[in-house]
This record gives structure tokens, C-alpha cells and sequence, in this order.
């Protein structure tokens, strides 16, 4: 705990002390572990640990609430378990079994997967096929018979680049949600293309409401998710800006986002009916099929729609209308 301490000061400049290492890990934010063997070291943390703490120390300065941070670290831990250190990217500590596992894993995405080069055509790996294939039969027949001292230093440097490879992959993964995050947008933030990163191209991209309020939900320690865009933060049927906006900056971020729909589809999961012009929530007593808070929200949604459905219409009215006043 004290080595982690040290680490984040370096790291950080942060003054963190065991106990708030401590108190960090009864909030959820990293995982408290001891060494059953080694009773005089105490509890630990994992080695990834500093860095969370890093991060999250730095969004709760930002503003995130207890349960956004608990929640981040959360899925963190999620993709640890289940994706980061399992399968392919499982740390093994045998070098030559870890070289085995990284051929059997190449020769399988040579068999479900194709490469092309930059004009577009498919690339011919069939030489790296039987180069590995080699390869991968000696080395299970050095499993079976043991490494001869002339491998054995080739086995391990074979061995360091593929836990180096791995560790990249981790990082990289790690780093593009902390990213998503870094950019203003909660984990649970999903697009209509289907990718769920602003950094992998989505951002105009519309933000499909449904899936992103459900995955918050299925994810908040709390009844009622808050979900984060850029500039916004959005908890059940109220929308905060997070920074000082320009009318015009607010109204274009607003459309960017499509909060209108955010409403709309909040008050539709929750049960309840909101006005399609003004948003405002629909009495009970009022009609199911009643959609409109009043006659005049009525006739200004029927007037942007017949504008956005006739531009041109409304191009040559408005000229004609300047033309008069010319005249």
C-alpha cells in the first residue's frame, strides 16, 4: 500500500496516503487483496491500481458524483475478469507454453479473418501459415521432451514479446474507455452505428436513447442513472449543462445530442407522456392519444414539419417575401 502511495505521488502529485488507500477501496474504487503466504506484506492492491486511482481522483475533481466513479471502476474490474486476463490475453507464467498459445491463436485468426493491403486486395498469408505451423510442432515437441539449451534463449525472447504484445492490447483497451470518458461521454453511451466510442469515429453518429438509458440503468448504484455528454449531464428527466454556454453554442449542442429525444425516451421507459413540441410532462387525466400539451404546440410542430418536409417551398416564399420589400 505504501509502494502504491508512493506511485500515485510521482504519478500525480497527489498525497495519498494507505488509509485513503484503504477508504479508496471500501468506495469500489480499486480492489483491496492479501497475500495468504505472505501474512507480514498485508493487504495490497493490483498493480493497475495507482493508475485508476489517478484517474479517478482527477474526474471527482471534475464533478462525478460517488456513484458515476464506483460505477467507472466497476466496469473496469468487469473487463479485467472477464476479457483482459482471460483466453489469449490469460497471463502465463511458462514461456514456453505461452508461446504455444500465441501460435494455436494466430493460426485461428488465419482460418476467420483476411488481410488486405492498402489498394484493396487480399494479402496471401499461406507462407505464415506454414511458418507457424513449423513452429508450433516443434514447440510442442520441446513440451514433450524439454527445451534444448540452444532454444532456450530464443523461447524466451519469443515469450517477452507476446506478453509485451498482450500488455499493449490491455492498455489500449483500458485506455479507449478512459478516453470515452476524457471526451465527456458515460461508458453507457451508445450510437446508432453500433460503436460505442466517440474516438472510433461515432460522434455523428445520433445517440440511440433507448439502449444508452438501459445499459445505465442495468449499471447505476442508484434508481434514477445519470448519464454524461459533452457539456451535458443528464439525470432522469433533468438536463444540467456543466459548463457556461452561449445561447447559440447551447441550442446547437442541445440538437447535437438530441436531448429533445433523451426526454421523450426517458418519460416512455418511466411510463409517462411529455408534450413533442414543449417537452413539458402530460397530466395523467389527460387523453392517451393526447400528444400536445396545447393548441399551439400543436400548430408549431405542424409548422416544422411541413418545413423540414417542403424547404423549397419555404425558400421561395421567403424570396418572394424579400423581393416585396424591394419593391
Amino acid at each position: 500500500m505504501s509502494q502504491a502511495a508512493q506511485g500515485i505521488y510521482l504519478a500525480a502529485g497527489e498525497e495519498i496516503t494507505p488509509e485513503d488507500l484503504t477508504r479508496m477501496g471500501a468506495r469500489g474504487w480499486i480492489p483491496l487483496l492479501s497475500n495468504a503466504n505472505d501474512t507480514e506484506t498485508g493487504i495490497g492492491i493490483p498493480i493497475y491500481g495507482p493508475s485508476r486511482v489517478e484517474f479517478l481522483l482527477a474526474l471527482e475533481r471534475d464533478g462525478y458524483s460517488a456513484d458515476e466513479l464506483q460505477t467507472i471502476a466497476e466496469e473496469e474490474e468487469w473487463w479485467i475478469d472477464s476479457l483482459l486476463t482471460v483466453d489469449d490475453l490469460a497471463y502465463i507464467g511458462d514461456d514456453l507454453e505461452t508461446v504455444v498459445g500465441y501460435a494455436e491463436e494466430f493460426l485461428q485468426s488465419l482460418d476467420t479473418g483476411q488481410t488486405y493491403d492498402s489498394s484493396g486486395r487480399l494479402v496471401n498469408r499461406s507462407e505464415e501459415r506454414v511458418v507457424c505451423e513449423q513452429n508450433l510442432r516443434r514447440f510442442k515437441q520441446f513440451q514433450r521432451e524439454g527445451i534444448p539449451e540452444h532454444y532456450r534463449r530464443r523461447i524466451a525472447k519469443c515469450a517477452y514479446r507476446v506478453r509485451a504484445l498482450n500488455e499493449s492490447i490491455r492498455i489500449w483497451l483500458v485506455e479507449t474507455d478512459r478516453e470515452k470518458i476524457r471526451a465527456g461521454y458515460s461508458l453507457s453511451v451508445r450510437f446508432d452505428n453500433g460503436l460505442i466510442s466517440p474516438i472510433m469515429k461515432a460522434v455523428d453518429s445520433r445517440i440511440n436513447w433507448y439502449i444508452t438509458i438501459q445499459v445505465a440503468a442495468a449499471r447505476s448504484q442508484s434508481d434514477i442513472p445519470t448519464i454524461r455528454v459533452p457539456a451535458f449531464l443528464l439525470h432522469g428527466d433533468k438536463v444540467v449543462s456543466t459548463k457556461t454556454l452561449p445561447p447559440r453554442e447551447y441550442d446547437h449542442l442541445w440538437n447535437q445530442y438530441d436531448l429533445d429525444q433523451y426526454l421523450l425516451t426517458w418519460s416512455h421507459i418511466q411510463g409517462e407522456k411529455r408534450c413533442l413540441n414543449c417537452l413539458i410532462k402530460l397530466e395523467d387525466s389527460w387523453s392517451s392519444r393526447r400528444m400536445y400539451c396545447s393548441e399551439k404546440c400543436r400548430n408549431v410542430a405542424k409548422q416544422k414539419r411541413y418545413r423540414e418536409r417542403n424547404p423549397e417551398a419555404i425558400m421561395e416564399a421567403q424570396k418572394k417575401y424579400w423581393t416585396t420589400l424591394d419593391d
